[in-house]
């Protein structure tokens, strides 16, 4: 299980907010920046330049809505 908002930052776990990543897609999204893109149940693990990627400059600068 990996916390969606780094537990490192918030400290706390909560069951609805834990994606299950197995081992080695754990370690791609803590070393390498890899991330799932933003929802709730199975969705694509992107690399960091996926404009997909909840934190790809092309994204934060979109308007809302915007893929």
């Amino acid at each position: 299980m990996d916390h969606r908002v780094d537990w490192a930052k918030s400290h706390i776990t909560v069951f609805d907010l834990l994606d299950r990543l197995c081992g080695h897609h754990h370690g791609l999204k803590t070393h390498e920046g890899w991330a799932l893109v933003e929802g709730r149940g199975k969705r694509a693990f992107v690399a960091p330049d996926d404009p997909r990627h909840p934190g790809h400059p092309r994204r934060a600068n979109a308007p809302p809505g915007a893929a």
